[in-house]
């Protein structure tokens, strides 16, 4: 190799250079790993600090897409993470990365070599894991129809010495559970600044729905039970079940879609799949299901979703917002909407 490319990628940062710290997020699949990072995220932000938000996921896309979920290839990608995080961090930038990564080296790894390095483990118990299984990895991996799903034929050695453990689940909400890390590992004694406005990340359309519930002040999203393609092929009459249980469940009802592909931040498939209003009873509910599924034929995938909600009536004004115009792409919002009277109006 070049000296010259040597040095240049030498560790050690100029003595002058402020490290940054890496606020690494562990737990298994379902725990919160994302929402909780994002909210940390949105609030280093805001108390003015240069700060970059990586999702597992997405980070092994970017650098170590040719690598498999095998434990071994696990552990391949969860070093490169590591140093990733740690050149960031050598930049002077703080670091929220939200993984799963459940090896004991690459945590020692990271203790010995990242000057800001923080842990927080969100422990949540499996049947809780179970219950939040929207993508169905669970489902499938209990029925033998996936493999190397940390938790279940993956071992997960679970952290032992995190800087702080947080129980991610019952009544602690993203942002009480930012409150505490602030409090306790970011700037201990501390109370954490009000979040900035968050980035809007696009999931399927429950999920983007979700994050939206968080967000905004003026207006609400109407409950919803959600499960995947995979969680209803396994136990259609549980989440049936789920649905009617629920105080709401006696209906109507609105069976609605949220396929992996159907909305995302530059393009839309709105209209493309069906949904099924004004549903009553434990019979209709499961057939307006199968009609949902149905529609993302020829081949609906396991982690597509379906989502219940209360079918909403008299409703007095209806419409759409989109920006930027979805026919020209100019940087401009538009207003659709019907009144009572039948108009149009943009």
């Amino acid at each position: 190799m070049d000296t010259s490319l040597l040095a240049v990628c030498q560790r050690t940062p100029p003595a002058s250079a402020r490290c940054g710290s890496v606020f690494w997020i562990t737990g298994l699949s379902g725990a919160g790993k994302t929402t909780v990072g994002r909210e940390l995220w949105s609030r280093l932000r805001a108390a003015g600090r240069t700060a970059v938000f990586l999702d597992g996921d997405v980070l092994r896309d970017a650098i170590a897409d040719e690598l498999g979920h095998c434990s071994d290839d696990r552990l391949r990608s969860a070093r490169r993470n590591s140093r990733t995080c740690r050149l960031l961090a050598d930049q002077g930038l703080d670091v929220v990365y939200s993984t799963i990564s459940m090896f004991q080296e690459v945590r020692q790894w990271n203790r010995e070599n990242i000057v800001g390095y923080r842990e927080i483990y969100l422990r949540v118990p499996m049947h809780e894991l179970e219950r939040r299984d929207h993508k169905g990895i669970y489902v499938l991996a209990r029925s033998g129809k996936l493999a190397n799903v940390v938790g279940i034929d993956v071992p997960a050695e679970l952290p032992e010495t995190a800087d702080l453990v947080l129980e991610n689940y019952g009544e602690l909400d993203p942002e009480s559970a930012v409150d505490l890390i602030w409090g306790r590992v970011v700037a201990p004694g501390a109370i954490a600044p009000k979040r900035a406005a968050p980035a809007m990340g696009f999931g399927t359309k429950v999920e983007t729905l979700a994050r939206l519930s968080t967000t905004i002040s003026n207006a609400r999203v109407l409950p919803q039970i959600c499960f995947s393609v995979a969680q209803w092929r396994a136990d259609a009459g549980s989440v049936v079940s789920e649905i009617l249980d629920t105080p709401w469940g006696c209906g109507p009802l609105i069976a609605r879609s949220s396929a992996k592909g159907e909305d995302g931040r530059t393009a839309s498939q709105a209209g493309k799949y069906v949904s099924v209003a004004n549903v009553l009873g434990e019979q209709a509910l499961a057939n307006a299901i199968e009609r949902v599924i149905a529609s993302y034929s020829p081949d609906p995938g396991p982690g597509d979703q379906v989502f219940v909600q209360p079918f909403l009536e008299s409703v007095s004004l209806a419409g759409v917002a989109f920006s930027p115009d979805p026919n020209s792409g100019g940087p401009y919002v538009i207003i659709n909407y019907d009144d009572t009277s039948g108009r149009t109006i943009s």
